[in-house]
């Protein structure tokens, strides 16, 4: 249905983005892309979904900090996909490793 609130880091001679992908009954996934020069990106087939009841239906809204080599990300999520955005959420917080 739409994809939205990216963010994008530079990390390994690359630029990557994370963000979110809107589905058909409004749940929501975060996805990847990668770039070489930062304009055109390569989605890369990853799928981030909730995994716990709190963030079952909804994982969106990443913010991502790169530390020490780690990156860290930030994002929303919720137990009820719905449009408007009254998600029962809360923040959850991940790092993606290699």
């Amino acid at each position: 249905m739409g994809l939205g609130e990216p963010a994008v880091w530079q990390s390994e001679g690359f630029y990557w983005m994370l963000y979110t992908v809107r589905e058909v009954g409004e749940k929501r996934h975060l996805a990847m892309a990668r770039s070489a020069d930062g304009v055109h990106f390569t989605k890369l087939g990853v799928k981030f979904t909730g995994t716990q009841a709190w963030d079952s239906k909804v994982i969106c809204d990443p913010t991502v900090v790169v530390e020490g080599g780690k990156v860290k990300v930030w994002f929303g999520g919720g137990d009820v996909a719905s449009p408007d955005e009254n998600l029962h959420g809360q923040i959850g917080f991940a790092t993606l490793e290699k």
